[in-house]
């Protein structure tokens, strides 16, 4: 039996040999470090990505695959809804309450439609349809949905409502048991591994 003493982290300094080396290493391939491998390979990079179990995924691929996006989205304007930076954000500012961070609030809506542009880009399937029944995700495999409150009074009353859940297209869906974030993930996961990013799986990360 492996006495626990006998285990122990090694100083670098006394690492003579490396069994794989890459120039970005990335710890976890949920949808931050897919996001990051994708932008890491399309440099030209050799991208390694080091996830603990024993599938890319992480709680992305279990959740409904939910994107808060706006500002005029295609898909906004192929469903009717019009939209502005300048309306997200008020909405944004609003909602947050006494203490948002006006600031962040601006950038994140001021590159919300090259954001959606990027997922489309990677591959991350939408449909251009409006979900409007109550529900906290589509019951089919619609790619628009309110998902913020967007319509309700008080924020009916200070900017105009516009649906920004974006959800990408998942036929089958089983609510609770699979929903689109495995779709979200999918198209990230294949986009990197096409740009050459490598992965390993079964593995722990120490920093």
């Amino acid at each position: 039996m492996t006495v626990a003493d006998d285990i122990g982290p090694i100083p670098a300094g006394a690492v003579t040999e490396w069994a794989d080396e890459a120039d970005v290493v990335i710890a976890g391939y949920g949808v931050a470090g897919a996001a990051a491998a994708v932008e890491a390979a399309r440099t030209g990079a050799d991208v390694l990505v080091l996830e603990r179990t024993g599938s890319w995924g992480g709680a992305a691929s279990m959740a409904g695959g939910f994107i808060y996006l706006g500002g005029g989205t295609e898909i906004q304007k192929a469903c009717g809804f019009d939209d502005s930076v300048e309306n997200m954000a008020a909405f944004l500012n609003a909602a947050m309450g006494p203490g948002a961070d006006a600031a962040r609030i601006a950038d994140y809506c001021q590159g919300s439609v090259a954001h959606f542009d990027w997922l489309v880009g990677c591959g991350v399937p939408f449909k251009a349809e409006f979900f409007g029944e109550p529900g906290w995700e589509p019951m089919g495999d619609q790619g628009l949905m309110y998902s913020g409150g967007e319509n309700a009074y008080p924020f009916n009353t200070i900017a105009a409502p516009a649906p920004r859940g974006h959800v990408p297209q998942m036929q089958n869906k089983k609510q609770g048991e699979s929903s689109a974030g495995y779709m979200l993930m999918k198209g990230l996961v294949d986009t990197a591994t096409a740009a050459g990013t490598r992965s390993l799986y079964d593995v722990r990360v120490q920093a």
